[in-house]
């Protein structure tokens, strides 16, 4: 899985998927669509963004991306619960692919990340979060059972050094952390909050994670409010706090890091999108709108929504008790204070499409 690299340079990449077949929008179930996957990236500086078909997939078909040594690689599960894996070496227009399990899982969706040689991916299975990983180059992929889940909510994944973290609802309203030690069967789990609750379409809150060097960061929903935890290695107790309710009913947020901080995206009921940032060792969250009133169609707000979803940022961050607040100058672009935000039109999207 390692070839000689052809070297893109610095690039931001992303999948999603367009529609292919006619029909009135948000009327036709998703089971009689086909859609194409389709692969995007692009230069860092240049507004042009390059595409390739990957496969053609059900629409509402839910995915998750990582980057590997020199490829990409894409984890999908379309309407029927089948979980496939696609990848491909930079340069090549061919994507390579494979079928993970049959039917196995709900329509939730995976979550996928990478260790040193290999990737590793976490799906909902029933009332289980499951677990399963390869080895660069092998077909074979191996299954371990996490623990308990709730069923209409996906796990978020994340890697410690040598341990792995899974996020996701383990009962009704209730955020479980867990983990195991590489090579280990076993799964511990840790409470994070019993404040998770449904927001206004009804759909349990999906949570996002991210590393800094001494410990483990989550974001998530809980009704109109944005909730943050983090704890150090080592530690069972998470600190929790609320990020704010500027963008009401705010339900799949993604989360990251600056140098000095931690960022969080969330949409809103109403389509709005909202960023929030904060500073090492401070209490205080800043928010800014980034867009306004994005609304999908009726059919699609019925279907999981939010921001780019399992971001994740290399770890690099000092404990917290060490960490010194960013001074002027020093937090994200935005915090000028509501300046607006730069975007540019990555392709236009169909009705129907298969990524959140």
């Amino acid at each position: 899985m390692n070839p000689a690299r052809w070297r893109r340079g610095p690039a931001l990449f992303l999948a999603l998927a367009g529609c292919f077949a006619a029909g009135l929008a948000g009327a036709v179930p998703v089971q009689a669509q086909t859609c194409v996957l389709r692969y995007y990236w692009n230069a860092d500086g240049s507004a042009s963004w390059n595409s390739r078909p990957v496969n053609t997939v059900d629409c509402g078909t839910q995915l998750a991306m990582t980057r590997g040594n020199g490829t990409t690689e894409i984890a999908t599960i379309d309407t029927s619960g089948n979980l496939d894996y696609y990848w491909n070496v930079d340069g090549s227009p061919n994507w390579t692919s494979g079928q993970i399990g049959n039917g196995s899982w709900t329509t939730e969706p995976p979550a996928i990340t990478r260790f040193s040689n290999g990737t590793e991916i976490a799906v909902t299975a029933g009332n289980e979060f499951h677990y399963y990983w390869n080895i660069d180059g092998s077909n074979t992929w191996n299954l371990s059972t996490v623990g308990s889940a709730l069923l209409t909510v996906g796990p978020a994944i994340t890697r410690s050094g040598n341990a792995t973290g899974i996020v996701g609802l383990s009962a009704p309203n209730t955020l479980t952390y867990y983990w195991n030690a590489d090579g280990s069967p076993n799964w511990s789990a840790e409470l994070i909050s019993t404040q998770a609750a449904q927001g206004l379409y009804g759909f349990p809150p999906d949570a996002a994670v991210t590393r800094f060097s001494g410990g483990t960061e989550i974001a998530w929903a809980h009704g109109i409010n944005l909730n943050y935890a983090y704890n150090f290695d080592g530690s069972p107790t998470w600190h929790v706090s609320s990020v704010g309710n500027t963008a009401p009913d705010n339900f799949g947020p993604a989360i990251t890091r600056y140098n000095g901080g931690t960022e969080i995206v969330s949409t809103a009921q109403d389509g709005s999108v909202w960023y929030y940032w904060n500073a090492d060792g401070s209490p205080t969250w800043h928010s800014a709108q980034i867009t306004s009133r994005v609304r999908r169609p009726a059919a699609q707000r019925s279907a999981r929504s939010g921001a780019s979803r399992r971001r994740r940022s290399p770890p690099g961050r000092r404990p917290r008790a060490a960490r010194t607040p960013a001074g002027p100058g020093h937090g994200p672009a935005a915090d000028s204070g509501g300046s607006p935000w730069p975007s540019i039109k990555v392709n236009d999207v169909p009705s129907t499409y298969a990524s959140d």
